[in-house]
């Protein structure tokens, strides 16, 4: 995250040459070029197909390029591209990527309009809208279709509006970034400034006037339970439709997340297939929806349960990562084996226990219980050696057994592919299921990786979230209900190599498996569905087609095959050459973005003329919602104790902090210029930095939080009122468990409330006394006593305790404390 600068307040002139920088509403060199978002949204069936539309506008004095980094759904099909300009409609062309940069660069020189989109990661893209004159707008219209998860009778359709910062590791490369972000590419991540925008300081919203609607058509089916879990919503009938809508107000930092229940208790199997437009050719659908009861056959279990600690997992993302595997842990049975660990730079399992797999007994998991709760967030996310270490201890394991790697994270890291291809080959007879956790989640990259082995993802965006997904969880950490699919065909002729994905799923219970491909269907097309039940007995199901008008499940087909081509091409199978042409026929073929081609519009009606320079500026947008404000300047901070001895010279030329100025906007201005000059260079990798460098950096540092108000990760002031409240309703919480049973299993999740109270209460006027009752609280709940009567008991009388505490006294030589 790069620092920015404050608006100024109203008392205080701006001169004129003072560019206030992207943390303004306005800067002296004009407003923000994005000036509008709209998304238009029609679900129909299990499809949705989605317009965007973003209108940029000039108000600077030169011609504008505006770059904007921006995230759209990770499974959705780029179709459509066109910019509307001084009265014009342009549509875009896909091209070969190289040969679109070459026709816009060409267009901007020649002093043509010109936009072009570009897919940098799955569900990160890249905006450009050149020669824009002063006074001027220009909207750019993205079309897109894609599916909407289905589990259960629950649908969910999940539209990203922010790209989160992300920890970058590797050492610098030299030379300029190939990007226009504000990471510096690395040797792991050498397109780190293209996935990197500008972030706004938090407390400053983003001027974008921002709309999203949402018609629901579920061909009859009814609905209920329709309910928008981050955004405010209106809603409405038109036309017989419900259309669901934003409020005015709402902000780009979070994923829009729409969520339904229709009315079957599950959806058939069923065989769609729907004929091109030009006749050549079809798609056919196929949706397996098993029964939630089914019988199975549950295999003892190896399990690792890795947890990211690094800093964007601080604040309530770090409270429901210790619940879920908590929860977890209680799930497990004795026959199962388990290993515990937090990661951030460092790999660490509970005390005793180490980093090796033991028998899930009681003893065991309170212990890894008790490790959990005392962990805090802090570092970098450094996933590639835990991930590699998971994956090698489960190795080893037999046919017998069932082997899990359970990651829970945001998934906010830089280098997917390098993680793809460490791992293809090492995770070849382990699940992977990613629990992702934040409301800007990297939902591309986990779910790549839990479906490449076999697994699953799930998302938790808030913590009232976390139930439902722990339900859903658990049915899928046992045996399927089906493995070792296979499909026979009659009736059509399949073309080869175009099933997608292309690692038939396994089957869990009440989760939809969705299977596509290429076919020239016949008179009477069906598929044959083979399989291994839970209990080894083999199984066979036949579903018949029919025929649906959907345009859309042709473009749904070619991103998912797209998909699976990348996972190859970045997993290092396969000849890359020959991949890379197989994405971009297929792009170009079916009219599909993939990340070697691009779209491109260029308007020839006119030449515009240049009034000065051509004035280039990447679009910031909001820290995500959610994220405390220190994760992300961790992450930077662990980096540059990490950075090479030779890039020590980069910090050389910074110097001490600047002197505190008389004037607040001034002084804030002075701060934020002092921590931006190293932010970019922190992004290095590994070695030891120079005592020089670690000087500059934490000067830098610490004068930024000085001026914007401890902004960054310090302890936040906690009253003791607070506390007390929430003593009061742990305690509540307490006298409702009344039996010995109910006892037993909410020990767990007493431990984690006692432990985030805790930690809170020490940054809190508590006596010192005070905080003996919860430390004994937490010894007590640690310790492995199974009498769940008398620990109860004993934890009301220190709640209780707490709960009565007097304000500690405040020092009258608050600087003397402090040093003594």
């Amino acid at each position: 995250m790069i620092a920015v600068e404050l608006l100024q307040e109203s008392d205080i002139p701006c001169p004129a040459n003072d560019d206030q920088g992207f943390g303004c509403l306005s800067t002296s060199r004009g407003a923000l070029p994005l000036r509008a978002m709209d998304v238009q949204a029609r679900i129909t069936g299990t499809l949705v197909h989605t317009v965007v539309k973003q209108t940029f506008t000039n108000v600077h004095p030169d011609n504008l390029e505006a770059t904007y980094i921006f995230p759209l759904p990770d499974r959705a099909a780029v179709t459509g591209f066109r910019m509307e300009v001084a009265g014009r409609i342009i549509e875009g062309i896909l091209k070969e990527r190289g040969e679109a940069r070459r026709e816009y660069d060409t267009a901007i020189r020649a002093g043509h309009r010109a936009a072009i989109t570009e897919e940098e990661r799955p569900g990160v893209f890249t905006m450009r809208v050149g020669n824009l004159p002063p006074r001027e707008s220009a909207t750019v219209r993205l079309t897109l279709s894609g599916p909407v998860s289905l589990d259960g009778n629950e649908a969910t359709w999940r539209f990203p509006l922010v790209v989160a910062p992300r920890y970058i590791p590797g050492t610098a490369l030299p030379g300029d970034n190939v990007g226009d972000g504000t990471a510096q590419d690395t040797k792991v991540v050498p397109d780190a400034s293209r996935i990197s925008p500008p972030v706004l300081l938090p407390g400053f919203t983003q001027p974008v006037r921002f709309n999203l609607s949402v018609e629901l058509d579920t061909l009859g089916l009814p609905l209920h339970h329709i309910r928008s879990s981050l955004h405010a919503v209106l809603a409405q009938e038109r036309d017989g439709r419900l259309v669901l809508q934003t409020q005015p107000g709402e902000r780009l930092n979070r994923d829009f997340l729409l969520r339904f229940l229709v009315g079957e208790d599950r959806v058939a199997q069923a065989l769609r297939i729907a004929r091109d437009a030009t006749g050549d050719g079809a798609t056919f659908l196929l949706t397996l929806h098993p029964p939630a009861n089914a019988p199975r056959k549950q295999k003892p279990r190896d399990i690792v349960f890795l947890l990211d600690r690094s800093g964007s997992m601080e604040g309530w993302k770090m409270v429901a990562a210790r619940r879920s595997v908590i929860r977890m842990l209680d799930t497990l049975r004795p026959q199962d084996r388990f290993a515990t660990w937090t990661f951030d730079d460092e790999i660490e399992g509970p005390p005793g226990l180490g980093t090796a797999l033991h028998q899930a007994t009681d003893h065991h998991r309170f212990r890894a219980a008790a490790f959990l709760a005392t962990v805090n967030s802090n570092g970098g996310t450094e996933m590639q050696k835990p991930l590699s270490l998971a994956a090698n201890t489960l190795s080893g394991g037999y046919d017998d057994r069932d082997r899990l790697l359970v990651l829970i994270t945001d998934g906010q890291v830089g280098n997917e592919s390098e993680l793809l291809k460490t791992l293809g080959q090492q995770l070849r007879n382990t699940r992977v299921f990613a629990l992702g956790i934040d409301q800007a989640v990297n939902a591309g990259f986990l779910t790549r990786l839990a479906t490449s082995t076999g697994g699953a993802c799930e998302l938790v965006e808030n913590a009232e979230r976390l139930d439902d997904v722990m339900d859903r969880i658990h049915r899928k950490l046992d045996t399927p209900l089906w493995s070792e699919l296979s499909l026979t065909y009659e009736g059509m002729e399949v073309i080869p190599d175009s099933i997608m994905p292309a690692r038939l799923p396994d089957v869990f219970p009440s989760s939809p498996v969705t299977i596509m491909g290429r076919c020239r269907p016949g008179l009477a097309p069906s598929i044959t569905v083979q399989g291994r039940l839970g209990d080894g007995r083999t199984t066979q199901e036949t579903v018949h087609g029919s025929a649906t008008e959907s345009a859309s499940v042709g473009a749904v087909w070619a991103r998912g095959h797209l998909r699976d081509l990348e996972d190859l091409f970045d997993g290092g199978r396969g000849d890359r050459r020959v991949l890379e042409r197989r994405m971009v026929e297929t792009s170009l073929r079916h009219g599909v973005l993939c990340r070697f081609t691009a779209f491109v519009a260029v308007d020839r009606a006119e030449r515009v003329v240049p009034t000065g320079g051509l004035h280039r500026t990447t679009q910031p947008v909001e820290q995500p919602a959610g994220w405390a404000e220190g994760g992300v300047l961790q992450d930077v901070l662990k980096k540059a104790e990490m950075a090479p001895q030779e890039e020590s010279d980069a910090f050389a030329s910074i110097g001490e902090p600047e002197p505190v100025l008389e004037r607040p906007a001034a002084r804030m201005r002075a701060a934020s210029k002092t921590v931006a000059a190293p932010s970019a260079a922190m992004r290095g990798g590994g070695g030891v930095a120079s005592p020089k460098r670690r000087s500059s950096v934490l000067g830098a540092v610490i004068s930024a939080g000085e001026a914007v108000g401890n902004m960054f990760n310090r302890p936040k002031a906690v009253t003791l009122e607070a506390l007390r409240l929430r003593a009061r309703e742990l305690l509540t919480w307490l006298r409702r468990h009344r039996d010995a049973a109910a006892r037993t299993r909410a020990r767990s999740e007493l431990m984690t409330e006692v432990g985030t109270l805790l930690a809170e209460a020490r940054h809190a006027p508590v006596p010192q006394e005070t905080l003996w009752a919860l430390e004994e609280l937490q010894a007590v709940l640690i310790a492995p006593t199974p009498d769940a009567e008398k620990i109860w008991l004993e934890a009301e009388r220190l709640l209780t305790a707490f709960e009565s505490a007097a304000p500690r006294p405040q020092p009258s030589n608050p600087r003397g404390d402090f040093w003594r």
